[in-house]
């Protein structure tokens, strides 16, 4: 590790204790989807606090409805902000390159919060890790984006071109608030998007589509089942060919960045159902 790495580890070592304070605030901030202006409020005055350029950007419907990449996630726009702070750089190097931070700090559903050990908003800290919803995915990410620059400030240093701080909204539901920075027009010549990949880089990404399927039955009396259509019977035939579909997707596809299972092309996440609860009627054969 040569000198310069070694001040940056040091300074960054320096901030932990504030990092992981900040980093509990923010998991104590519940910020579900729709109710994320709080949390978004944080974000600015820590940014405002390293002396960025900030910008309130709210995410407006009749601005993104007509965009390609728009998905409508059906949670009111009132108050959905996103907040961009803006470390300025200072050099007219054309070789220079700008960065974009990019984190979200909307979460996905506690569940049922008496299955949590603790509250899910506890940010608890045992055993040197962290606790409670979005502390993973990815509010230590989004911090770890602002305490880099504040590291770095505290050596001194000034970026050559501009680095962005980007926090949005809606990345669970759909990725409103990224759309909302791109037709905004703020843009670098790399971005880094902050989400728990284990250090590893993941220049891929699987999307995501958000769908509901509603399935017709007809109902019957028990004794006249075959008479009937069973909606769940019928929607299990959906779902085969649904699981198929993904098993032939991933096996085709490729792309020239990466190849790697680790990371983006493979392997994809699904929220899964906890639990399914099934009533039925059954009848003796006459």
């Amino acid at each position: 590790m040569n000198n310069i790495s070694q001040k940056i580890s040091a300074g960054v070592d320096s901030l932990s204790a504030e990092l992981f304070s900040f980093i509990q605030t923010l998991v104590q901030t519940p910020s579900l989807s729709g109710k994320e202006q709080k949390i978004q409020e944080l974000i600015a005055a820590k940014l405002k606090d390293l002396n960025l350029e900030v910008d309130v950007v709210p995410s407006i419907l009749e601005e993104l409805k007509e965009h390609p990449a728009f998905c409508d996630d059906g949670i009111p726009f009132k108050d959905r902000i996103n907040v961009v702070g803006r470390w300025k750089g200072t050099s007219q190097d054309s070789k220079a390159n700008s960065l974009i931070l990019n984190g979200h700090v909307d979460v996905v559903s506690t569940g049922k919060e008496e299955l949590w050990h603790d509250s899910p908003w506890s940010g608890k800290i045992e055993n040197g890790k962290l606790y409670g919803r979005g502390s993973c995915d990815m509010k230590s990410g989004l911090a770890s984006a602002i305490f880099a620059i504040a590291a770095l400030q505290k050596l001194g240093f000034r970026p050559a071109k501009d680095v962005v701080v980007e926090s949005v909204i809606g990345e669970e539901s759909g990725g409103i608030g990224s759309l909302t920075t791109i037709i905004k027009g703020y843009s670098a010549d790399a971005v880094i998007i902050l989400e728990p990949t284990q250090l590893k880089l993941c220049p891929v990404q699987a999307g995501a589509l958000t769908f509901r399927l509603k399935v017709e039955g007809q109902s019957i009396h028990a004794c006249m089942k075959k008479y009937g259509v069973s909606a769940i019977e019928k929607f299990y035939e959906l779902l085969q060919a649904i699981n198929e579909l993904e098993r032939e997707r991933h096996a085709s596809y490729n792309n020239l960045v990466s190849r790697s299972d680790e990371c983006g092309s493979h392997q994809y996440w699904n929220h899964q159902r906890r639990k399914l609860a099934l009533d039925g009627t059954g009848r003796s054969p006459c």
